[in-house]
């Protein structure tokens, strides 16, 4: 836990990854002054409970941490678990493309891996939108978006099996995705891939803002098969 003041810190050569747990303001003001670690490759920010947590501000503040972290090395590696502080009613609708619009402009070069975890889900997350922000960011093997609560309009606005599709044929690096929740729609004809990605878990599948049915979940695991025949459905991510 981050506090104020914080003891002087050495230079850190062999630092190649860091855990930071803390409010946004200490998070920056550690960043700044003291952090030397010319060969730090892994970032994750833990944004707790705390009232310098709003979840408001969590699109503005994102281009900060990422930019002091960048100060420091040429991160690789980020992750941004935010609890933040307030309800679903105080949140003001957002999309998750706007927090990561800083990310995506600075990091096309060097970042391969990314994840997003949040406790209320943004607005939306479309097909364009997933397929931008891959494309934005070509070195990617793994990207994770998660948040716990989703918002009833948020299903409306969520990736189809055709981004899957998509996924499958332009960007072969990825090895591990993560969503939240999947529209679980018409599902197209596709062909067999050897993508060589390895992990896929899909917390929710959507059917017109309803769950999935056991059928058509069925289905959808075949049709993952065919697109991504090297993952391995064991029994925690079958259930996903």
């Amino acid at each position: 836990w981050l506090q104020d003041p914080h003891p002087p810190i050495p230079l850190l050569p062999a630092l190649r990854s860091l855990s930071l747990l803390g409010p946004w303001n200490e998070t920056l003001r550690f960043l700044r002054a003291q952090l030397r670690a010319p060969n730090l490759r892994s970032v994750k920010f833990f944004f707790p409970d705390h009232p310098d947590n709003s979840d408001e501000d969590f699109v503005s503040r994102v281009p900060a941490v990422v930019r002091a972290a960048l100060r420091i090395a040429t991160v690789e590696e980020l992750a941004l678990d935010h609890v933040g502080d307030g309800d679903e009613e105080s949140i003001p609708p957002f999309r998750v493309l706007d927090a990561l619009r800083f990310i995506m402009e600075v990091y096309p070069a060097r970042l391969v891996a990314l994840e997003v975890s949040l406790i209320w889900g943004p607005s939306g997350l479309d097909d364009t939108e997933l397929l931008e922000l891959l494309t934005a960011l070509p070195r990617l093997r793994k990207l994770r978006l998660e948040w716990s609560y989703i918002k009833e309009k948020y299903a409306r606005g969520c990736p189809t099996f055709e981004a899957l599709y998509h996924i499958s044929t332009r960007f072969p690096h990825l090895e591990q995705l993560v969503l939240p929740i999947v529209n679980a729609g018409p599902i197209p004809d596709v062909p067999t891939s050897a993508h060589p990605l390895k992990i896929i878990c899909l917390s929710q599948w959507s059917q017109d803002q309803s769950p999935a049915s056991k059928e058509k979940c069925h289905r959808l695991l075949a049709v993952i098969r065919q697109l991504f025949p090297h993952v391995s459905l064991g029994p925690k991510s079958a259930s996903s």
